[in-house]
């Protein structure tokens, strides 16, 4: 009778945990490379934020330059934010950008901010 061969292990728990431990790490450093961006907010910047996260879709628009702008770029490298230009000949000028929260940016964002509470 032949003996059947058994699986290789493609993960032990070694590797899982190393995996893991990069995993946090890198989210602690995302957090650390957010901070001082979300120190330079206003009590209104922050408001606004606030707001959004507690509604249903919305288009943020903010000057570029602006701490607004800075920190939602950084929140659109992370995917949390979806960045676009303003169309042409609207109300405002050419220096403005809009942007929108992901779903993932819903969850996500809270973490970083202080004061707010994971969902």
């Amino acid at each position: 009778m032949r003996r059947r061969a058994r699986p290789r292990q493609l993960w032990n728990g070694a590797a899982t945990a190393a995996i893991l431990m990069l995993a946090m790490a890198h989210a602690a450093r995302a957090e650390s490379d957010l901070s001082p961006l979300v120190a330079a907010l206003s009590e209104t910047d922050r408001t606004v934020l606030d707001k959004a996260l507690a509604s249903g879709p919305t288009t943020l628009v903010t000057s570029v330059g602006s701490a607004n702008h800075a920190l939602w770029s950084a929140f659109a490298e992370r995917g949390w934010m979806e960045m676009g230009a303003l169309p042409p000949g609207g109300p405002v000028g050419q220096d403005m950008m809009m942007f929108s929260l992901t779903g993932e940016g819903r969850r996500m964002i809270p973490t970083v901010l202080p004061g707010k509470a994971p969902p």
